[in-house]
């Protein structure tokens, strides 16, 4: 009898710890076969044990790939977005196993190009308040992200830089697609999405740039998507037309030509009467070395600590097919 109640109590144990297993293969044959009722069942699945993973990677997974082809923007947006609230869900619950079995680490990046692309289509279609939506909620999705950033700057000499102020963080390098050595032509339409190399790099940025203001009581900077656009946009046209100056220019036959300066460029993006004052760094790789190089600037220094200063946009882009590889771009506005 002694021996048949450990057999019993060896065979739960064994069945709780396949229990996760099991719901996902079948998830899995689902998914494969019917996504529509992988979805369904999924659901199913999650009133009755919400703290069960594998039900909110393959949502998070189907509405991703439906809304690929779907023919309404909107619903497409709509589709988007539930993507991103389940895969966040599924970051919470932190069920390591299964992150491993789903290669969770490569879709997370996945997950932020297809947000990338679908921003870029409702910009096109004047819908840039629900591409700014679907950003935060991707952003709020990668801070989540659990993984120990570690950059290298090989143009300051270090081997290696640790960013203590937040571990949870991806890093991100993502060569602009489009490169063929020309960047943008022309003024800016203020409807360009460029890019971000890393966008938890420009908000790291962002907190060490505050974190100084709050030390001499100035108000802190607040975030600006328009701003960020237009910096991200100037990054790229510096690492494709290969300049680097703070006004705009367009390299024609070899030389470059002027376009506009900072100011016209930045009014096309963010259309209210502004001030703006713009800097820009090449060649480092992380906020921290960024800041560094920025703060032993009298002029970048001055500028970052203005307290006239309110809004802020941060711009990283890498191209290893440009000068520098990285170029960073901050614009700040007075309101």
């Amino acid at each position: 009898m002694k021996n048949l109640t450990l057999l019993i109590a060896a065979l739960l144990i064994s069945m709780a710890a396949t229990a996760g297993g099991w719901t996902y293969n079948r998830l899995n044959r689902l998914y494969e076969m019917d996504q529509w009722r992988c979805v369904n069942v999924s659901k199913r699945i999650m009133k009755r044990a919400p703290e069960k993973p594998s039900p909110f990677y393959f949502v998070a997974a189907v509405y991703n790939e439906k809304q690929k082809t779907h023919p309404t923007i909107k619903t497409r947006y709509m589709m988007m977005s539930k993507s991103l609230r389940y895969a966040t869900k599924f970051e919470e619950l932190g069920d390591l196993d299964m992150m491993s079995e789903v290669n969770w680490g490569a879709y997370v990046l996945q997950l932020r190009d297809d947000t990338d692309a679908i921003m870029r289509d409702l910009d096109s279609h004047n819908l840039s308040y629900l591409a700014d939506k679907l950003d935060r909620k991707c952003d709020n999705l990668l801070l989540l992200h659990k993984k120990i950033l570690i950059v290298e700057d090989p143009d300051e000499g270090l081997a290696s830089t640790t960013i203590e102020i937040d571990p949870n963080e991806e890093i991100q390098n993502e060569t602009p697609s489009n490169h063929e050595g020309a960047g943008y032509f022309g003024l800016a339409s203020g409807n360009e999405v460029a890019p971000s190399a890393n966008k938890i790099q420009e908000q790291k940025l962002l907190e060490m740039i505050n974190e100084e203001r709050r030390a001499l009581f100035m108000k802190e900077l607040k975030w600006n998507n328009d701003l960020a656009r237009a910096a991200r946009y100037h990054a790229y046209d510096m690492a494709g037309q290969e300049y680097t100056m703070n006004d705009s220019y367009d390299r024609i036959n070899g030389e470059l030509i002027f376009v506009a300066d900072a100011q016209e460029r930045i009014s096309q993006f963010q259309k209210k009467k502004n001030v703006y004052q713009q800097d820009i760094s090449v060649g480092t790789t992380s906020a921290l070395n960024t800041f560094k190089k920025w703060m032993s600037s009298d002029q970048a220094n001055e500028m970052l600590l203005n307290e006239y200063n309110r809004s802020v946009g941060i711009g990283l882009v890498h191209d290893e097919n440009s000068p520098y590889g990285y170029y960073w771009v901050i614009v700040l506005g007075e309101k």
